[in-house]
């Protein structure tokens, strides 16, 4: 089921960047990359879990946190118009040693792996419960996911790809953490799960919001259909 969430999340992520190629706009484009970024972390996560990589949770985590500043920008670029001075860089940080490294992956890597090749528990109800709602969750967010990256593609306007991109960023990425989460269990990766899908939870919308204001703003019309009772008349 890894699997096919991960090759669910790939097509998402494939369907995505054709939108952005396509446009028509830069605002279609700004929301294609938005569902990029959304899709991007949720790849990291999954694989992490098929390849009981927990340290690829930390790497969804950073990923979130660049989404979170580039929202921010967008937010300030589409109200003020620029960036503002982008100040002196900071020296690169000094390099870490490794051996605290391995000896995190190596305490989180084990339940992990145990987990995924559901070997813990053996039998146990609680434990077959926990692992159908896992398959379940993860069956539906790759299937959301898909349909929101096909909608992303097919839909008429810019306005109604937004909400099209927004069923990948709510139900398709919220049960696959979810189900992440299940097999995860009370540990620390569940933790990181959890900042994972508040970073998406915050920052998807805030910029989706500030798209659509910007939208308008530019003069962009939403494609209205014909009103209710406005039927042609002989």
């Amino acid at each position: 089921m890894f699997a096919a969430a991960t090759l669910a999340i790939l097509v998402t992520l494939a369907l995505a960047i054709i939108r952005a190629i396509l446009g028509p706009t830069v605002f279609d484009r700004a929301q294609a990359g938005n569902t990029t970024g959304t899709m991007a972390v949720l790849l990291l996560a999954v694989i992490g879990f098929l390849n009981g990589r927990p340290e690829f949770l930390d790497l969804a985590i950073v990923y979130g946190l660049l989404n979170l500043v580039g929202t921010i920008a967008v937010l300030k670029f589409f109200r003020y118009g620029d960036l503002g001075d982008p100040g002196e860089a900071e020296p690169p940080p000094a390099a870490t040693r490794e051996d605290p490294v391995e000896r995190r992956r190596a305490s989180q890597a084990s339940p992990l792996l145990g987990r995924v090749s559901g070997k813990p528990g053996g039998g146990h109800p609680l434990t077959v419960v926990l692992d159908i709602a896992s398959w379940i969750s993860l069956a539906g967010g790759g299937f959301f996911c898909v349909v929101g990256g096909i909608g992303l593609l097919r839909m008429p306007d810019f306005y109604t790809r937004m909400h099209a991109a927004s069923v990948t960023e709510t139900l398709g990425a919220g049960l696959i953490l979810l189900g992440l989460m299940l097999q995860a269990g009370f540990t620390l990766v569940a933790v990181k799960l959890a900042i994972i899908g508040m970073l998406i939870l915050f920052t998807s919308p805030a910029a989706t919001n500030a798209l659509a204001k910007a939208g308008m703003a530019r003069g962009i019309e939403p494609l209205l259909g014909p009103r209710e009772g406005a039927s042609s008349k002989r």
